[in-house]
């Protein structure tokens, strides 16, 4: 979604709430005028007059640094904004506008303390809790961003951005946890619920964002609907046919689906824009060695693991690509680098091939006993190595 969207009701809440400071009339009304006009720049220009000529105070400042921020002047803005709270700290726009304008130059740190002031000062308000979470995003707090995003949806059901907010942010959560270990916990489970159920909501208040359906048609695809993950990836696809995020989206899950030829069209795609993407590349690669077109599959695998190198599904197909060109030894290299992570013994079952056919039997055998004691663990989800 665009930045401006995001603020919009941050925006006019600050506008709404200027103090009407005793000033000349016929000042004031070019001041509405320009404001009402979305000249910002005069308006702002038309502030620094006033106060140049002797007529100032916290609200005035107040004013005039909601202009500059409106007219695009962060550093500037922030100056006044610092002179209406010195002067006055339960002024709400000062506060709110500093924080929005701190983020805005990326100064995340300094943004929240403004912002959090403005969420007290306005409690009923979801304006200063979306700027809060973002901020928190900012500096990676997911879990006080996804608070910000959730209580700013409770205050306000029909606003998109913060069911956006909240759904994504519960995802970033939920990847943490996933990273830490392959099977979600009890968390993890209730985020993933909880993040499919706010980017379904936000869907269905901003159906034509495609940022929306893709983050609602990653939760469906993790969550094991695929079917439904590909409606939502087809709709995004429609409003934005060459996002390559989309396209990629779309890969991913026909993919994990097994139905890769259909991914092909879609990393071809990604692949005209993003010739260097790690992912793109990886699954071009896997899609490739599942057909049994290994040398076509190459270079996808290289390009793919200089990109990343941590990408093990990747680093297996290269070592099936060296196993079909009778390099055993470079398959075993790498194949050791990953089977600390094999998921369900596959990687170590292909080892002991490997092994095997250079004639190294007793590690090929232990290979093989690790490839047992893994398919077991999992619980009858392996499919057949071969």
């Amino acid at each position: 979604m665009a930045i401006a969207r995001r603020l919009s009701a941050a925006l006019l809440l600050a506008v709404g709430s200027l103090a009407a400071a005793p000033i000349p009339q016929d000042l004031a009304e070019q001041v509405r005028a320009a404001q009402a006009n979305g000249d910002y720049q005069k308006a702002a220009t038309l502030y620094g007059q006033l106060i140049a000529a002797g007529t100032d105070s916290p609200e005035i400042r107040s004013n005039y640094g909601t202009m500059l921020y409106l007219a695009g002047h962060d550093r500037e803005a922030l100056e006044q904004f610092r002179f209406a709270i010195k002067n006055n700290p339960n002024l709400a726009a000062p506060n709110l506008l500093a924080g929005m304008a701190h983020s805005r130059l990326g100064q995340w740190n300094t943004a929240v303390p403004y912002l959090e002031r403005a969420r007290r000062q306005q409690p009923n308000s979801p304006a200063p809790l979306l700027a809060l979470g973002k901020a928190y995003v900012g500096v990676r707090d997911y879990r006080a961003a996804h608070q910000a995003y959730t209580a700013a949806a409770a205050l306000d059901v029909r606003s998109a951005e913060a069911w956006y907010g909240a759904g994504i942010t519960a995802r970033s959560l939920a990847d943490a946890i996933l990273k830490k270990s392959h099977e979600p916990d009890a968390e993890c489970k209730q985020l993933l619920r909880d993040s499919l159920q706010a980017l379904t909501r936000a869907v269905a208040l901003e159906p034509a964002s495609p940022r929306a359906h893709v983050i609602l048609a990653e939760s469906l695809r993790d969550s094991g609907s695929f079917g439904e993950a590909l409606t939502e990836y087809e709709t995004a696809l429609r409003l934005s046919p060459q996002d390559a995020a989309v396209n990629l989206g779309l890969a991913t899950t026909y993919w994990k689906s097994n139905d890769p030829e259909k991914a092909i069209p879609h990393l071809e795609t990604v692949l005209k824009r993003l010739p260097n993407d790690a992912e793109a590349n990886g699954i071009m690669a896997n899609v490739l060695v599942r057909r049994g077109d290994y040398l076509q599959a190459l270079p996808f695998a290289q390009k793919a693991l200089a990109a990343n190198p941590n990408l093990a599904q990747v680093r297996f197909s290269l070592a099936k690509i060296y196993m079909e060109q009778r390099q055993e030894t470079r398959a075993i290299g790498e194949l050791r680098k990953i089977t600390a992570v094999d998921p369900d013994g596959t990687y170590h079952f292909v080892l002991a091939r490997a092994l095997k056919s250079l004639g190294r039997d007793a590690e090929s055998q232990a290979a093989l006993t690790r490839f047992k004691e893994l398919r077991a663990q999992s619980k009858g989800r392996v499919v057949n190595p071969e």
